[in-house]
């Protein structure tokens, strides 16, 4: 795979809104640990390095897994991404509005009628 299309990839997986969540950096790491050891076995690299890279990738595993597992129980809303997150925020506070004219209270009589007023002109 050239370099140019994993750029492209990595490009097309943050401009479609993927958000960090609590797991995201241990995700990351695991996937390069295991990257690399794959491509060390496939280059036959010496004996330490192999161990050396299972040892990391293991270790990254059950660090991940421990997370999981503790988020799961003490903060789900962890594991979840970040715009969901905001989303319900907003509902909780019963904000008015999207992510396009943001988010206002709803004793905000001018914010209000400024959305009433963009509601009618995107539907005439």
């Amino acid at each position: 795979m050239p370099v140019e299309e994993l750029l492209s990839f990595l490009q097309q997986a943050t401009a479609k809104g993927s958000k960090s969540t609590a797991l995201n950096p241990l995700a990351w790491a695991l996937g390069i640990l295991l990257s690399a050891l794959l491509v060390a076995f496939r280059l036959n690299a010496p004996m330490w390095a192999l161990i050396a890279l299972g040892i990391g990738s293991g270790a990254t595993l059950a660090i991940f897994l421990a997370a999981y597992i503790y988020f799961v129980f003490t903060n789900p809303d962890a594991l979840r991404s970040e715009r969901f997150t905001l989303s319900k925020m907003a509902m909780q506070q019963s904000a008015k509005g999207d992510d396009l004219h943001g988010f206002f209270a709803p004793d905000d009589r001018k914010a209000t009628k400024l959305l009433s007023e963009n509601d009618s002109k995107l539907e005439g």
